[in-house]
């Protein structure tokens, strides 16, 4: 299964979770998407969160990981759950990690948001030489590169 995980009130990047999630389950895969809102059910969460191949954290208008996040990501990392992160160059808050790989980008240029997508795969091409990883990642990046280009095109920050 493949998780996306956004921060607290971080609108576009639930957008954005939505977005793909959509397109992927029309793909036929399996997404679960966090939710972030009043009333969740936590312990239906963490199952969730325990039960996850792939997981994607996506930021764009936060400046900062929100407590809630970080504990997800603690929990995620307890279960050693590899976790990828795209997240703005000025994001904070998240802990140096083996189970977390964080690729940046500039927050007002959507080339740069390209660029660190672009760079994740050609390290994910290179670890899937060296070992037979699940395919699932693979599904999962494609499937964010599809939703960030959606996104990208219909809100441009410059203006």
């Amino acid at each position: 299964m493949i998780t996306l995980l956004y921060t607290k009130n971080d609108y576009l990047a639930a957008e954005m979770a939505m977005k793909i999630q959509a397109i992927g389950s029309g793909q036929g895969q399996k997404f679960y998407t966090v939710p972030k809102h009043y009333g969740r059910n936590e312990e239906q969460v963490y199952m969730n969160l325990s039960k996850s191949d792939t997981v994607l954290l996506i930021a764009y208008d936060n400046h900062s990981i929100d407590e809630q996040t970080a504990d997800e990501l603690k929990y995620l990392e307890s279960k050693n759950k590899k976790t990828v992160a795209i997240v703005p160059n000025d994001f904070t808050g998240l802990s140096d990690s083996k189970a977390l790989d964080i690729y940046r980008y500039k927050r007002t240029d959507q080339f740069s948001l390209l660029n660190a997508i672009q760079e994740y795969l050609g390290h994910y091409k290179e670890t899937k030489k060296q070992s037979d990883d699940s395919t699932n990642v693979f599904a999962a990046i494609m499937m964010l590169v599809v939703g960030l280009l959606l996104i990208a095109f219909i809100k441009d920050d410059s203006k």
